[in-house]
């Protein structure tokens, strides 16, 4: 009811608490996304909608401090991806998003690396979409992603990411 809040919060297993990190903060955002990237020690966050655009920026939290990560080269601005960290190649995976400014949905796979974002090419990949969830699977060794929306029709299909291609979980 208030807006959109500049606060950071830490869960410690048991309760939550609103911690005041020193320096300089994320932009006021809404639908970003966020994971835990092992090989950088720190809570990533990129993307997200704000007060009158997308956003392209990425963000590190070590649980002092934010911090802007810059690249050369950064995905194009976007509102819900879908995001999650493959520890075993220590990369960030993200897919997906809204565009405000071409009102389009997003059907490209983006990796941080240990020094840039790249755009990856897959023989097959998901529907354009966004807000669909993410997460490494270590069973499998492979990036799940669940669902999402497109164009405001609920999508129910899984996909996993071994780093070369999507393919479709039955």
């Amino acid at each position: 009811a208030s807006g959109i809040l500049n606060d950071t919060w830490e869960w410690d297993g048991v309760q939550w608490t609103n911690v005041t990190p020193a320096g300089a903060t994320p932009p006021l955002l809404s639908r970003s996304a966020m994971v835990f990237d092992v090989a950088r020690n720190a809570v990533l966050l990129f993307g997200g909608t704000g007060t009158f655009a997308d956003s392209d920026q990425t963000w590190l939290f070590d649980g002092v401090r934010w911090s802007r990560l810059m690249t050369s080269t950064v995905p194009p601005a976007l509102d819900g991806p879908a995001l999650a960290h493959d520890g075993l190649r220590g990369r960030t995976v993200l897919f997906g998003g809204y565009s405000r400014p071409g009102s389009s949905l997003s059907q490209e796979t983006w990796e941080l690396t240990a020094t840039d974002w790249v755009r990856l090419a897959s023989p097959t990949s998901p529907f354009a979409r966004s807000r669909a969830v993410a997460c490494f699977d270590w069973a499998r060794r492979r990036v799940f992603m669940f669902g999402g929306s497109r164009f405001g029709t609920a999508q129910t299909d899984g996909w996993e990411w071994d780093g070369v291609t999507w393919s479709l979980v039955p």
